[in-house]
């Protein structure tokens, strides 16, 4: 896992760019290119997420009434920020540990309701995505932002993909046992279906993105309940991103991208 400054900057240029956004440089199309090409309609990996984001997040603001929401990762917003998607998103607390990622998030972002905060290292050494899997230092940079003796729902996208599974099972079970009764945590996971055709892609996906901006995770089933055991998850447990609560009745998969990114919400339980 690449946890560099440079690294974090390169994943969230590319899924700008998988959403159809401007913020990257020429290398990141390139890097695109040679996903699509092992993936056809790669890019739609970020717009299931994007689209499981919004999803989760009327659900918890209207099914559970939640009114504070903590997104571990300032975005580079392509079309709107996600907390935008609602017309009241209530009070919202972007975390970032990449400074250049944080200082553009802010800019675009922050409002009366809305803040950025920044995990970056104060000694002056280099952030990386290090600081948001620093559970304390997150707690400590949202602050008195947050009431942490209310419900809260979190939401984890494009995070987990990229620690290995004991650093991300202890990151969820950190962060729920922080959280107070009726919390949620929402998270994505690059997903192996397990298919025959999925074995050669999957192994190409991983050999680019490992050139380029650090190695991520592809996890089975088996492996993303094994991360989960002993928390509890909301219905229907882990599943595919766009079967997660759907808007309406889902037409069949025709492609492997639908196949490739996994999500489960987690529920914070009385202590």
């Amino acid at each position: 896992m690449d946890t560099t400054s440079d690294a974090v900057q390169a994943r969230a240029r590319l899924w700008n760019l998988m959403l159809g956004g401007a913020e990257a440089y020429e290398h990141d199309r390139w890097l695109l290119s040679r996903l699509t090409a092992a993936v056809p309609g790669f890019d739609w990996i970020a717009r299931h997420e994007r689209d499981f984001v919004t999803r989760f997040w009327r659900f918890a603001a209207g099914d559970r009434g939640i009114r504070q929401f903590v997104h571990i990762g300032a975005p580079l917003p392509a079309q709107m920020p996600p907390h935008l998607r609602l017309p009241d998103p209530g009070r919202v607390v972007y975390v970032e540990s990449d400074e250049l990622l944080y200082r553009k998030g802010s800019v675009w972002m922050s409002t009366d309701s809305v803040d950025v905060v920044s995990t970056s290292p104060e000694d002056g050494s280099a952030p990386s995505l290090l600081g948001v899997l620093d559970v304390a230092a997150v707690i400590d940079a949202i602050g008195g932002r947050i009431d942490w003796l209310e419900p809260v729902a979190v939401i984890v996208p494009n995070l987990l993909s990229w620690a290995d599974e004991g650093v991300a099972r202890a990151w969820v079970t950190q962060v729920v046992g922080e959280l107070a009764a009726g919390s949620l945590v929402a998270t994505t996971h690059f997903f192996d279906p397990e298919l025959p055709d999925s074995v050669v892609p999957i192994e190409q996906v991983l050999h680019h993105l490992g050139v380029e901006i650090g190695s991520g995770y592809f996890r089975r089933r088996a492996d993303l309940e094994r991360m989960f055991s002993g928390l509890t998850l909301e219905t229907p447990g882990v599943t595919l991103a766009r079967e997660w609560w759907p808007n309406g009745p889902l037409p069949p998969s025709q492609l492997l991208v639908d196949e490739l990114l996994a999500v489960a919400v987690v529920v914070a339980d009385s202590p």
